[in-house]
């Protein structure tokens, strides 16, 4: 090999190791662990599903499901693992949610939040929404573009869902 090549080599070889630290970085950025509230999250438009022989169900199935929907489809999301911490009669639970977010919008548009809960071998799936939306809480209208913009993304979204066969 000649001199040219290797530095040829060695330039890629760095912009793959630049690469790979970036994304490193945006996934240490996305796996944050914020503990969601479960007073904060809603029913807008709510999702329930039950999956008789639901021991294969869990968050990983769930979000390789809605990724590959996605793509195909052309919308563009991503997936944060958290918890969901509630508290009754002074006794506080934590369980594990998935949350699906637009990677460009992650705390301006609403966050879809994916639970699981388990009964011997049937799997529940629930949907709810948290956070707020910049654009839909809008009421002066100055943002059309982007609010309509917002609208077409839950309505995509929506359509995802249906692929979950509630």
């Amino acid at each position: 090999m000649n001199d040219e090549s290797e530095e040829v080599i060695r330039k890629k070889h760095l912009d793959v190791i630049r690469s790979f630290m970036k994304l490193m970085r945006i996934w240490q950025s996305i796996e944050i662990n914020n503990m969601i509230n479960a007073s904060e999250l809603r029913e807008l438009h709510p999702i329930y599903c039950y999956y008789p022989k639901g021991n294969t169900v869990t968050f990983a199935s769930i979000k390789r499901l809605l990724k590959k929907t996605a793509k195909v489809s052309g919308v563009p999301v991503a997936f944060a693992f958290d918890e969901i911490k509630s508290e009754n009669s002074g006794v506080v639970t934590v369980e594990d949610c998935l949350v699906v977010y637009h990677p460009a919008h992650r705390y301006d548009y609403i966050n879809i939040v994916f639970r699981i809960r388990r009964e011997g071998d049937t799997a529940y799936i629930s949907k709810n929404e948290y956070g707020t939306s910049q654009y839909l809480s809008d009421t002066d209208h100055r943002d059309e573009k982007e609010r309509e913009a917002e609208k077409q993304y839950y309505s995509a979204l929506h359509l995802i869902f249906s692929f979950l066969k509630c």
